[in-house]
């Protein structure tokens, strides 16, 4: 029972877990739309560039102890996607945020 009383204490942070994923899935789209065709609105380069900002603005974020956690998330689905391809981060993506809604509301295991 005080895992279960733990889990129910934190509603919003879950809530607020599922509704990053959804966003960040949804920006992935809308910035790689045509990703079949290798061609998007981001370049190779730029992500690289995006994804060592990222990097920097999270460690300093965590150091102050303020907005460390979201710009280190972005920075690792940028990451992913220059390692995996769109496809595959939006399917790992996909799944957490089903995963993560499953264990939620309990209706899965």
């Amino acid at each position: 029972m005080p895992v279960l009383y733990w889990f129910s204490r934190r509603m919003t942070l879950w809530g607020t877990i599922s509704f990053n994923l959804a966003v960040f899935i949804n920006l992935i789209i809308a910035f790689f739309y045509p990703y079949d065709s290798g061609q998007g609105a981001i370049d190779d380069s730029m992500l690289l560039m995006l994804f060592w900002i990222l990097t920097g603005l999270s460690v300093l974020g965590l150091v102050s102890k303020q907005y460390g956690l979201q710009p280190l998330t972005l920075a690792l689905i940028l990451r992913s996607i220059y390692h995996l391809g769109i496809g595959n981060t939006l399917i790992l993506l996909g799944s957490l945020n089903v995963r993560h809604s499953s264990a939620v509301t309990g209706s899965a295991s």
